[in-house]
């Protein structure tokens, strides 16, 4: 039963990264012609996974204290420049998380536990240095330098040399989050 379980989990994480793949896609190509209409946020996709006891959601928002828009989210980046955040909702820590954006020569940081200082996209409250995520289209899997607690999120930048609309998503798996005992579940 416990396997016939996982395979639906995998199955249904399939589904939702196919969803979000064509979802992507298609703001790719039709989004150059709403964005200049559209809110400074837009829905994109929705899903989040049961798993034993609990679920697991992270989504990026424009306030720390958004409710879940269960959706991507896109920043237009007509000044170059601007900060969200990633907030977990659901009941699990989080380890890591794997990201993309839409807009090249944009590099994303954050801050852990503290928002950027006032007018810097680089430097932190307490005057530390944000921690880079990187500047490629596929992010790839990244490792939260302090696990991402339940209810909590981190602040985060888009810096470019280039202006456009960045559609930065998310995505996590059951091996990104952390058991109630702190090790990487399922390790």
């Amino acid at each position: 039963m416990f396997m016939n379980s996982l395979e639906i989990l995998r199955h249904k994480l399939k589904v939702i990264t196919s969803f979000i793949t064509v979802t992507c896609l298609i703001a790719l190509l039709f989004g150059a012609n709403s964005a200049h209409a559209a809110s400074k946020l837009t829905a994109e996709s929705s899903k989040s996974q049961q798993i034993s006891s609990g679920r697991f959601l992270l989504a990026p928002v424009s306030v720390s204290a958004a409710a879940n828009p269960q959706s991507s989210l896109t920043l237009l980046m007509s000044a170059k420049n601007d900060y969200f955040y990633l907030k977990n909702f659901g009941t699990y820590s989080i380890r890591y998380f794997t990201m993309t954006q839409t807009l090249a020569s944009t590099t994303i940081r954050y801050c852990v536990n503290q928002n950027f200082k006032g007018g810097s996209y680089t430097r932190c409250n307490d005057n530390s240095n944000a921690l880079v995520v990187g500047s490629s289209l596929a992010l790839g899997r990244q490792l939260f330098s302090t696990p991402l607690g339940v209810g909590t999120s981190y602040h985060f930048s888009a810096v470019s040399t280039i202006t456009g609309s960045n559609i930065i998503s998310v995505s996590i798996s059951q091996n990104d989050l952390l058991t109630p005992g702190g090790t990487i579940y399922n390790s």
